[in-house]
């Protein structure tokens, strides 16, 4: 237990690293959309609430 709770204070103490997820998390999800077909659509989520767009609207 005590090493779940050092590794969620190393996060909040180098921001860097949270950028780095959060930047690698976006290219993992832009990949995903780039595999689908042009034609498909995809919801997106803004606030709290999903929005179904296609995939071109959805990567701008």
């Amino acid at each position: 237990m005590a090493s779940s709770s050092s590794r969620s204070s190393s996060s909040s103490e180098n921001p860097n690293r949270d950028h780095l997820n959060e930047i690698r998390s976006h290219e993992i999800a832009m990949s995903e959309l780039n595999s689908l077909a042009p034609s498909r659509n995809v919801y997106q989520k803004i606030g709290r609430m999903f929005f179904r767009k296609s995939i071109k609207t959805a990567v701008q």
